[in-house]
């Protein structure tokens, strides 16, 4: 008798819990909707989080509410994702991971293994691993079963998303040391005819396939890439003189490496003069801090040549150039509450480091030291600028690098 009573007791109290969490699942699904559209991601989680729990309990794992639930959490995951990317994607991203695999799971159980509507579920899972990192292995091969679907006959939708897969499957192979892979996902999008004048697909495909070819040592490949880009977008045209002419110098092919070093400055100095006539000097400041690195550049390799006087004059014009950009950053320039280092002062740090160098390697240790004593002072100022700088950011306010390092 007690011991049926006590079993009664327990169904009993089964029955209210699954009672509750039934009542409860409309409730917090309807309640992380809510804060979805809100943007209170982190209260919007947690609300989705227990209308999963709440439907798990209420009414087993084979129901639709535990997909819509599922669904939703992964809705709410990928717009804090996207809110919060500099700062928590690798931890979202994390746990994104198991939800996408869950549904996932449910829809081939539904539609077979095989079905080329798994498609988009397959590549946005190989981008939560390639998020989180570490999981390289679950990221390709997820890649590669999605390319395979996506080549079926019928699905208009899952072809579609063939390009985001070859470049994705490119990416992942150049950077796990497997450039040679990538290139026949990359050099069909490289050569085609322009889809539009502004063909991002195809630029993107031509920019890593450089970066693949460099990656194996064939420059002579890269060149024509270089070429074809910097006459096709002129406002990019210095970043792709410069970045070859680099790629020239550090294989010793200096006459190239000065003629393109050149190219780069007249492209930087066409780019200034683009962006005065629009009145944005703020953009003209940034190129001629472009211009004097590729000056250094320049002197390096005339230097390298044995033009000693030649290279000496070049990095005297790199300097007098930088010391007309701002130092300080005018009224109305921001309204952050510390500024990082004016672009100026940066700038200055970079030639003066760079000249000190060559001084020094000429026997002109006087001018050397006078230089480097002024590059020192400003090195300390510029960090020390820094530091209070980022004390008062998150990682989403890091600009991208600019080539000048700290400077």
């Amino acid at each position: 008798m007690v011991a049926a009573t006590a079993m009664n007791s327990c169904q009993i109290v089964w029955c209210r819990m699954g009672d509750d969490d039934a009542a409860s699942w409309p409730l917090e699904y309807a309640a992380a909707g809510r804060l979805l559209e809100d943007g209170h991601f982190e209260d919007a989680e947690r609300a989705a989080l227990d209308a999963l729990r709440a439907a798990e309990a209420a009414f087993g794992e084979a129901d639709e509410r535990v997909e819509a639930s599922l669904t939703r959490l992964l809705n709410v995951l990928t717009a804090r994702n996207e809110f919060e990317y500099f700062d928590n994607a690798a931890e979202i991203s994390r746990r994104a991971i198991p939800v996408r695999q869950r549904l996932l799971g449910r829809h081939e159980a539904r539609l077979g293994r095989n079905h080329p509507d798994l498609v988009p579920e397959l590549v946005l899972l190989a981008s939560a691993f390639m998020d989180v990192g570490g999981h390289t292995q679950e990221a390709e091969a997820a890649l590669v079963r999605a390319q395979m679907l996506a080549g079926q006959a019928g699905s208009e939708v899952a072809r579609s998303w063939s390009a985001t897969i070859n470049r994705s499957l490119a990416d992942l192979y150049i950077d796990t040391g497997r450039a040679a892979a990538a290139e026949p996902l990359l050099v069909p999008v490289a050569t085609r005819p322009a889809a539009d004048p502004v063909d991002t697909e195809r630029e993107y495909a031509r920019s890593r396939l450089i970066t693949a070819y460099l990656a194996q040592g064939h420059l002579d490949d890269a060149i024509p890439l270089f070429e074809r880009r910097a006459a096709e977008m002129p406002l990019l045209a210095w970043q792709e003189w410069h970045r070859l002419a680099r790629e020239l110098q550090s294989y010793d092919r200096l006459a190239e490496a000065e003629a393109t070093y050149r190219r780069a400055l007249a492209a930087a100095d066409a780019e200034r003069a683009h962006w005065l006539a629009r009145c944005a000097a703020w953009a003209a400041a940034g190129t001629e801090a472009q211009a004097v690195r590729t000056l250094c550049g320049l002197a390096s390799v005339l230097h390298a040549r044995g033009r000693t006087d030649e290279a000496d004059a070049t990095y005297g014009e790199a300097l007098a150039r930088v010391e007309q950009l701002p130092t300080t950053w005018a009224p109305g320039d921001t309204d952050r509450q510390v500024e990082p280092p004016p672009l100026g002062q940066r700038a200055v740090g970079y030639v003066l480091e760079r000249y000190a160098r060559f001084l020094r390697a000429v026997g002109r240790k006087a001018e050397a030291a006078s230089l480097q004593a002024r590059y020192d002072v400003l090195a300390a100022e510029v960090m020390a600028q820094w530091d209070r700088y980022w004390a008062t950011q998150t990682d989403r306010s890091r600009p991208k690098d600019d080539g000048l390092g700290p400077f």
